[in-house]
């Protein structure tokens, strides 16, 4: 014990604790600052200071006392305790000032003040309640602890007696008010003399009771483990997930070494050293977790002794404690100290490490698995080392990581501090979309898929109106381009609050460059950053019904527009600028609107020197010839675990094709497809190679289809790629609602064509899902326009009567500068978004640089969005998520709880705190009514 006087544990239990709490709350108050009034802005100062003053005073002292080789006095552990106290008895209090209940969950970053507050305030509680205990039983030798066990017994039932005394409480009397003020510093000053009563009892126990604790305490340890476990599971893991056996497993072996010293088994006795050194990792994690708790054992012992079992860790510690110290004690006479220590490290880091190489070994499987499905080269025969049953246990625990645990009877998955390093060390702090986990689901274990993200777009909403809308057009005679502000007054027809949607086309060549929302009577100009931020912020916000706006693309030239919320009957004003290189004309919700600058009629050709692009404008094309290209015909293969046994009625079915239609001089490829791909050519035995595969996964043809177009695009191909997919069961295949984003490099259009059993041809849209299948005998093929750059290099290009972009260098470093005008950024931020989609295994660094650029030149790009915001915290909320998405070196997503860092209790917890809150909850009930 007389350790524990050294100053260093001054640094540990409360210097290190109380700046992880003070980043903690100044990272929160950044945030929400301007959401408060004056009075709550002076709470939080107030606060604040009291906090950073109790923090320098005890470690001046703490370093003062390391130099001047002192101890730490009782007065000071004695100090601790109160003004540590008084300061949770003081937040807790003020708490509706400092967090109003009109901030949201989400802006606090899934961060629990309270839960904060108690975890990194407790050990310093703790710390102080022990020194005092030692030092009043040193000073105080008593035999008998019967008044300490009254009063221990006394205060849950004092609080109980309380309750039903406030429950019939007149608030018209006049102390009533003061009695409500002094609920909250009763309670706590209750809590610190019951556990100092209770760490008074156990200590005496464990110092002049030795027999007891050995033949007794332990079995209460593994009884009281295993039932807190049983009932935590049996209420909904309402603590956090320890369903899993090894949970009571090691409950119980851990109860039951704590018990065996040392000396009663010489010849075993490192071993049982080394085992209590093992299991210590489960005290201590049991302890922590418990640590924020214990204040509601109290109130959770007048619920039927629920509390009691909260105690339990408490009392496994302290057993843990003194049984390593005893046996230490015993052994350093017969073995040097290091050795002792050695042994004792090796032990208690073996679980920490079991669990770190598990999560290792996860972020492997998940790292690998995303790189296949979303970064894998096109040049990439292979892919990653696949990993299918480690890939299955990280899904599955990613599932469980991101379930909602909002109503009453759902289940907890979640392990308090383990997932939460796991979410951090797995996924970077985000997580993956439910999409994306079904997505891969269907790719490596052959489950159906079917695509969430809808392609299909509907203008417009009927019950919100666009009235006249305007235009304004100026010729920009310093950076030669046209600049258009369409102006937009909508207005909300129905009788209820409603949300205003639309999709517009955008011309190839005109690049957003500024927006504004009236948010009441100000006229706020939107922000420019990472879509996934912008419209996580907005759907967020729009939970809340505050006024956002967004512009996104979702399309190759496709802008979704939203504005929320509109009133019943309530007009609204919104704008947007188009950059654009020559007259354009905008149809939004069947109203077109016509982009000129009266004064300048002729057409802007230059545009620019930037390397890697040529823009083509549709005068030169309305000069190019027009071409109908030869179709050459890849035919992927089903070799899925749902297909076993089908290759032979496959391998007919092929080749009974192309006999009839006489395309054997016409053959690109013939693909097994599943996860992966095995590549075949029209040639003497390949029936034989194809039925030598593997079946396995799903039916994954997305990556095969965009590596073909990849191929024709970067070698210049004159050929038209035609698919022809050979399955059974066309529902299986596995395929993304991209393509659209593809359309340059097959400017005919993007088809797949099913051969089925009866030998028919159905042609499948991969850009538009509302067009029907619909059977065909041959493949169209439209006219379109051949262009060739300097080098004779052909390229194609779609005959729209627009102008048309052309990636002339596919190289990307993910460093590439944008300079010049804003139509020339706009310009090369399109081209670099088309390059990251020939190279995904550079996506992270060509988004980064995409992102930044756009932010930086203020032109919308593919990856960015432009969004109108109410307030200045939503803003700085925003971008906190955008740096968390930045990043990340995956394609990962966000989600409402993915910045969860120390949850709130759960619901039954709440249910225990309820004798307390109903108190003051009575007392405001009683006032309204009044």
């Amino acid at each position: 014990m007389t350790r524990l006087y050294k100053p260093a544990f001054i640094f540990l239990v409360v210097t290190l604790p109380q700046v992880v709490l003070l980043a903690i709350l100044s990272r929160i108050y950044t945030i929400i600052n301007t959401e408060l009034s004056r009075e709550s802005i002076l709470t939080w100062q107030l606060l604040a200071s009291y906090l950073i003053i109790a923090l320098s005073v005890y470690s001046i002292y703490g370093i003062y006392s390391v130099i001047k080789k002192r101890e730490v006095h009782t007065y000071l552990a004695v100090s601790i305790a109160f003004i540590y106290s008084l300061f949770i008895a003081l937040f807790m209090f003020n708490q509706r000032e400092l967090i109003p209940s009109a901030i949201p969950n989400w802006m606090l970053f899934g961060i629990s003040p309270v839960a904060t507050l108690l975890t990194l305030t407790m050990p310093a509680l703790l710390y102080s309640l022990i020194i005092t205990v030692h030092w009043l039983s040193k000073k105080y030798c008593v035999d008998n602890l019967s008044k300490e066990v009254g009063i221990l017994i006394g205060i849950p039932v004092g609080w109980y007696i309380l309750f039903h005394f406030a429950a019939a409480i007149d608030t018209s009397i006049s102390f009533a008010p003061i009695f409500e003020k002094l609920v909250y510093f009763l309670f706590i000053a209750s809590a610190v003399v019951f556990f100092f009563l209770l760490v008074r009892i156990i200590y005496h126990l464990l110092s002049k009771k030795v027999e007891a604790w050995q033949k007794y305490f332990s079995w209460i340890v593994i009884i009281g483990s295993i039932s807190g476990l049983a009932l935590n599971e049996a209420l909904g893991n309402i603590f956090g997930d320890f369903s899993h056996w090894g949970y009571y497993l090691l409950a119980f072996i851990t109860g039951l070494i704590v018990g065996i010293p040392a000396e009663k088994y010489p010849k075993y006795k490192l071993l049982i050293f080394f085992t209590k050194g093992l299991t210590f990792a489960y005290s201590l994690y049991f302890f922590l977790v418990f640590l924020p708790y214990l204040p509601l054992s109290i109130i959770g012992v007048v619920f039927m002794g629920f509390g009691l079992l909260m105690l339990i860790p408490l009392l496994l510690m302290a057993l843990h404690v003194k049984a390593l110290l005893h046996d230490y004690n015993f052994l350093k006479n017969q073995y040097n100290k290091p050795l002792l220590m050695g042994i004792f490290i090796i032990g208690l880091l073996i679980i920490p490490t079991t669990v770190v190489a598990s999560v290792s070994k996860d972020k492997y499987h998940i790292d690998n698995a995303l790189s296949h499905v979303y970064q894998r080269s096109y040049g990439d025969s292979t892919g990653k080392d696949i990993n299918i049953e480690g890939i299955k246990r990280v899904l599955k625990n990613i599932k469980d990581q991101s379930m909602d645990n909002r109503d009453f009877f759902s289940t907890n998955k979640k392990t308090p501090f383990i997932s939460n390093f796991y979410n951090s060390y797995v996924l970077d702090g985000l997580t993956l979309s439910m999409d994306k986990i079904s997505y891969m689901e269907a790719i490596f274990f052959g489950n159906h898929y079917e695509n969430l993200n809808d392609s299909s777009f509907v203008n417009g909403n009927p019950t919100i109106l666009l009235e006249a809308p305007s235009s304004e057009t100026y010729f920009d005679e310093e950076e030669g381009t046209y600049k258009s502000w369409i102006h937009l007054e909508l207005t909300n027809t129905a009788d209820f609050q409603n949300e205003y949607i639309t999709y517009f086309h955008l011309p190839e060549g005109s690049y957003i460059s500024d927006y504004y929302l009236y948010v009441f009577e100000e006229k706020k100009y939107g922000l420019m950053a990472d879509k996934r931020a912008a419209n996580w912020i907005y759907n967020q916000i729009r939970a809340i019904r505050r006024d956002p706006g967004i512009l996104t693309y979702v399309g190759d030239n496709t802008i979704e527009f939203k504005v929320f919320p509109f009133a019943p009957k309530e007009k609204r004003r919104t704008g947007i600028e188009i950059t654009h290189k020559a007259p354009i004309t905008i149809e939004i919700d069947n109203r077109q609107l016509k982009l000129k600058d009266v004064l300048k009629n002729n057409r802007v050709v230059d545009s620019g020197e930037i390397e890697g692009v040529a823009y083509i404008t549709k005068e030169e094309k309305s000069k190019l010839n027009g071409v109908v290209r030869e179709a050459e015909y890849y035919f992927i293969l089903d070799h899925s675990q749902n297909s076993k046994g089908n290759s032979k009625n496959y391998i007919s079915r092929v080749k009974n094709f192309i006999e009839e239609k006489g395309i054997e001089d016409r053959l690109g490829e013939i693909i097994a497809a599943n996860y992966q791909e095995e590549v075949l050519s029209y040639k003497a035995n390949w029936e034989e190679e194809l039925e030598k595969q593997d079946y396995k996964g799903g039916f994954y043809v997305d990556y095969t289809i965009k590596r073909v177009l990849y191929d024709h695009y970067v070698n210049h191909k004159k050929t038209l790629p035609v698919f022809v997919v050979v399955t059974d069961e066309i529902n299986n295949i596995i395929l993304q609602n991209d393509f659209d984003r593809y359309e340059f490099i097959s400017p005919e259009g993007l088809s797949y064509f099913h051969l089925n059993g009866d030998g028919n041809m159905v042609e499948y849209s991969l850009i538009d899902k509302t067009k029907e299948p619909q059977i065909v005998e041959d493949v169209s093929r439209m006219t379109v326009l051949e262009w060739e750059d300097n080098e004779g290099k052909s390229y194609y290009l779609p005959d729209n009567h627009e102008d048309s972009i052309v990636i002339t260098d596919f190289v990307m470093n993910g460093e590439e500068i944008i300079e010049g005008s804003k139509w020339q950024r706009g310009l090369m931020l399109k081209s670099l978004y088309r390059r990251s989609l020939l190279q995904p295994e550079k996506a992270f660094e060509a988004s980064l640089n995409i992102v930044k650029e756009s932010i930086k030149g203020r032109v919308m790009s593919p990856l960015t969005s432009f969004i109108v915001l109410e307030t200045e915290a939503q803003e700085k909320t925003m971008l906190e998520k955008q740096k968390q998405l930045l990043s990340a070196t995956k394609p990962l997503d966000l989600d409402s709880d993915n910045f969860t860092q120390m949850n709130e209790p759960n619901i039954m917890i709440l249910l225990m705190i309820l004798s307390i809150i109903l108190i003051s909850r009575r007392f405001y009930q009683l006032k309204i009514k009044q």
